[in-house]
């Protein structure tokens, strides 16, 4: 079975314990670091949800219209979407990236949610 690299795309140089240092979308930022794990190897990166992020759809738009090659697996919480728009969404981006558009559904981020 081969084994896949899966990175993530951030938007911007933000993290669990470092501040970002601009915008929480930085289009060259996005882009510098999805370039970097394309031209390392990496298969496919992933377009995180969080509330204080970007729109994961739009940043992997973004990434599929500027970054030749590289997989995005872009997260979706279907319970905060209409399914009908969601589909058209991501059957949108498929045609933009040729194909390179995989959907990651999140049910849940702790316990509580599971439950």
């Amino acid at each position: 079975m081969p084994v896949e690299f899966l990175g993530i795309a951030a938007t911007n140089d933000g993290s669990e314990i470092t501040p970002r240092s601009g915008p929480a979308f930085d289009p060259d930022y996005t882009l510098r670091l999805a370039r970097a794990h394309r031209d390392n190897g990496w298969d496919r990166v992933l377009t995180a949800y969080s509330s204080g992020s970007p729109d994961p759809a739009q940043a992997a738009t973004y990434i599929l219209d500027h970054v030749d090659g590289l997989q995005l697996l872009v997260a979706h919480r279907p319970n905060l979407s209409i399914p009908t728009f969601a589909a058209k969404t991501f059957a949108t981006m498929d045609l933009i990236g040729s194909g390179r558009v995989t959907v990651h559904v999140i049910t849940g981020g702790n316990q509580h949610e599971q439950a």
